[in-house]
């Protein structure tokens, strides 16, 4: 008898918490969801050419799924290291093919959609994704020559950093923690314009647009 009690009292509890579970399932599919749609919306208001061409839809969803399997990986490092996620790479490749003002509505998009997730929930992935994003879609301008990648890189870190430090000063982190998720702010910058710069030829390519960086090989 005391057997059938508990496990009427376990299929109890079992049933009961499937309807919380079922609703934050819906309610994450819902989140990103809306997110996704928004972005598909802003290219179709911005850059409503760019349909007509599967190719560039192709490499926008191929960047914008290579930022999120990487905000998956950061995911599962421990300690978390949100400053990480490699937002970067979206709005470079993106900015350079089409413009920054498309680039940084996708790099914000995707801080939203990263830092939404579960795992980066009660954390800074979003604040300092946005603004490290932002300044990555800002950064790549005309370019003339080569050396301004490295350009890229510092400006990148730099607004990582300054992201962390003003997370860090408002509630009031350690000195030392401050300066550690600066570091990693940096090699995200590092990171993500590296692969930025290897996924460009590709994308161009593929896609047969011809950026700054292609015209300085001609000439």
């Amino acid at each position: 008898q005391p057997e059938k009690l508990v496990a009427l009292h376990d299929a109890m509890e079992q049933r009961h918490g499937a309807v919380p579970a079922i609703r934050r399932a819906a309610g994450a599919l819902l989140f990103d969801a809306l997110l996704i749609m928004l972005l598909g919306l802003t290219v179709l208001i911005f850059r409503p050419h760019v349909y007509e061409s599967m190719r560039s839809l192709t490499v926008i969803a191929a960047v914008t799924a290579l930022v999120i399997g990487g905000g998956a990986l950061v995911a599962h490092l421990h300690p978390l290291r949100p400053e990480l996620i490699p937002v970067g790479i979206a709005a470079i490749v993106i900015s350079a093919l089409f413009d920054q003002r498309i680039a940084m509505i996708v790099a914000v998009l995707l801080a939203g959609l990263l830092g939404g997730q579960a795992a980066f929930r009660g954390t800074h992935a979003l604040y300092v994704n946005i603004i490290g994003g932002a300044v990555a879609a800002f950064s790549v301008r005309a370019v003339r020559t080569r050396q301004q990648a490295y350009y890229w890189i510092v400006a990148i870190a730099a607004a990582y950093c300054a992201g962390v430090v003003a997370v860090g000063l408002t509630l009031d982190l350690p000195t030392v923690t401050i300066l550690g998720s600066s570091g990693y702010g940096a090699l995200n910058a590092v990171i993500s314009v590296l692969v930025a710069l290897l996924v460009l030829p590709v994308a161009e390519r593929y896609t047969g647009v011809e950026t700054d960086l292609t015209l300085l090989e001609w000439s």
